[in-house]
């Protein structure tokens, strides 16, 4: 008989030792990942729903061709309040994490986010202008959830490199989540039922990882070779590759690269420091425009993949 049980956090938060319960608490990361963290970036699929609703064509003249400049603007105004809030969470979280923990910053993450889909459906049924606050909400709490669970990624320690690159490839695909309310909204379901609706499917998983979720971080740990043996199941598929030749894949590659920066943090000694000594060091600042120039294509990955669905 499999045992599915997830494991619950405990007052000293060890760490799952099964494979099996490390594995369904990562997905369970991903899940809440994937849902949350970076929706805000499937713009053009909402600003489309946006368009259908009607929202702002009271500011358009009886003569001008929809959607006309002025409503634009107005809706270009609630996309700009969700990227500063998100682009200055990550910020607030880490701080937030760093004195309170990844359980406790989850699960206010996870409610700012459920006052956002709140902000929208409240817009939706009494016609008040809450647009910009609930999509500032959702962008503002997004990498709250985000970086919450990055440390997750120390429950596996030969795959530390793996688990971070599937985060990050995640949280681009949580942009996708606008096309689903598109798609839903085109078929005829009000947009107060979809939000009601995600809403609802969120309340579980915030519910579960306020039980789950440790209160302290989890750190990382070297493998020993008898919980290495222990783990029957490896990640990802072993194949026959000789161990000479060297075999690249967009993951080995993101997996080395996270590696090779985690080891030069340690190596300089920067891991051990306070946010603002860390920012002190040029190498703070090397990594983190490497991360932007990293990150940056993602951004105009929902907008062609948007156009492509509507090409079809």
């Amino acid at each position: 008989m499999v045992d599915l049980t997830l494991p619950v956090s405990s007052a000293n938060d060890v760490m799952p030792v099964s494979l099996r319960g490390r594995v369904l608490t990562l997905l369970l990361a991903f899940v809440q990942t994937a849902l949350t963290s970076g929706i805000i970036f499937g713009w053009p699929a909402f600003e489309h729903i946006l368009l259908e609703f009607h929202l702002y064509e009271n500011y358009c003249a009886p003569d001008d061709v929809l959607p006309c400049n002025d409503q634009l603007s107005r809706m270009n105004i609630i996309f700009n309040v969700g990227v500063i809030m998100n682009t200055f969470s990550p910020v607030v979280a880490g701080v937030f994490l760093d004195h309170f923990g990844p359980r406790l910053t989850n699960l206010v993450s996870g409610l700012i986010f459920l006052m956002g889909c709140l902000a929208f459906v409240i817009a939706c049924f009494t016609g008040v202008d809450l647009y910009a606050v609930g999509y500032g909400l959702l962008g503002f709490s997004g990498p709250g959830v985000y970086v919450s669970l990055f440390h997750l990624s120390n429950m596996f320690p030969q795959h530390i490199g793996l688990v971070i690159s599937c985060f990050s490839g995640i949280f681009t695909i949580s942009s996708f989540v606008f096309r689903v309310f598109r798609i839903l909204f085109e078929q005829g379901v009000q947009l107060h039922i979809i939000f009601v609706g995600y809403a609802i499917l969120l309340l579980p998983l915030m519910i579960a990882g306020a039980f789950i979720w440790p209160k302290k971080s989890y750190v990382k740990q070297e493998a020993s070779p008898s919980s290495v043996s222990s783990e029957k199941t490896p990640l990802l598929p072993v194949d026959d590759t000789p161990s000479g030749a060297e075999v690249t894949t967009p993951v080995s590659r993101a997996s080395s690269s996270v590696r090779s920066s985690e080891a030069l943090l340690e190596a300089a000694g920067l891991s051990s420091l306070s946010l603002f000594a860390q920012m002190k060091s040029p190498l703070y600042w090397l990594c983190t425009i490497w991360i932007v120039v990293l990150a940056f294509p993602g951004l105009f990955l929902s907008a062609a993949a948007d156009t492509l669905f509507v090409r079809a």
